[in-house]
């Protein structure tokens, strides 16, 4: 075999593995010890591997089971993956779900316990559960719920280091950052809507992009936004995180500037960038104003 050949099947393997960083979300999951990490200096509590593991798996394993149960949509919204990736998307999702649950018994009863309510409320997100008398069987179906679902299971997720230690942090603080990161995820989570209408709705799937259409769900996102940025500054006016957070206020703009440019055509870039927004720029201002 030449060197052109050897060439080739290196970008061909290396594309394969892009797309299951990308299809699968992993290179969010793997982001999830930063942001915990940044979280220990607000909420007070201690930062450790076995938190970092427990979120991570719990995170990437639950979007490996939606993926596995997305494969009608995505294919419809020509989403690259399919059948194959996707299957072994979950396999290895199953996998991570499981050493999340073994780290998060090595950590007590609430970590424990937030897990196991992550996994189960996004397992009735993602898999048919109920009887096929109901009229949703999913409840991303239940338009609006599915993302408040997505928001408040993912927000409680990430309070998990607050929850495990609230001897050092206030429960209104932690409360306000779980509204603060609920709404952000929320928001988040409606943007790649916008950009799978068609196929949604081919799908028979009712986001609100589709009930509501592009413009109106970008009303109640700015909407959203706004009140995450308020709450977020009605935390540090009453002391209850230091001055140096309000670095990370910079990203309530661009999650505004996100919002304000999201079309069905590129609002699969502003899903990327509004997770990364969230989940790495955030917390990478939040450690920066705490070092400066």
């Amino acid at each position: 075999m030449n060197f052109g050949n050897h060439l080739s099947l290196v970008k061909e393997n290396l594309g394969y593995i892009v797309d299951i960083v990308i299809y699968s979300r992993f290179y969010i999951a793997a982001s999830s010890p930063l942001l915990l990490y940044a979280l220990s200096y607000l909420e007070s509590f201690s930062f450790s591997p076995n938190l970092a593991v427990t979120v991570f798996g719990a995170f990437f394993g639950v979007y490996a089971m939606n993926r596995k149960s997305d494969i009608e949509e995505d294919e419809a919204n020509l989403e690259f993956g399919g059948p194959d990736l996707a299957e072994k998307t979950y396999k290895v999702g199953i996998i991570s779900l499981f050493l999340s649950i073994i780290t998060a018994l090595m950590m007590g009863t609430k970590i424990f316990a937030v897990t196991i309510a992550f996994i189960s409320i996004l397992s009735a997100y993602s898999f048919r559960l109920f009887p096929s008398s109901f009229r949703y069987r999913r409840l991303k179906e239940i338009p609006l719920v599915k993302n408040m679902v997505v928001g408040f299971s993912l927000g409680l997720l990430w309070i998990s280091g607050g929850v495990s230690s609230l001897s050092g942090s206030s429960p209104n603080l932690v409360l306000g950052i779980f509204l603060f990161l609920s709404i952000r995820v929320f928001i988040g989570s409606v943007i790649p809507d916008i950009r799978d209408i068609e196929g949604d709705r081919k799908a028979g799937i009712t986001t609100l992009p589709v009930a509501l259409g592009v413009d109106r769900t970008r009303k109640i996102l700015l909407s959203a936004n706004a009140i995450a940025t308020i709450t977020y500054l009605w935390m540090i006016y009453n002391n209850m995180l230091p001055p140096w957070s309000l670095y990370a206020v910079l990203t309530s703009f661009l999650t505004f500037l996100v919002i304000a440019k999201s079309t069905e055509e590129n609002s699969g870039r502003m899903t990327i960038l509004s997770e990364l927004n969230t989940q790495i720029v955030f917390p990478a201002l939040l450690i920066l104003g705490a070092l400066i």
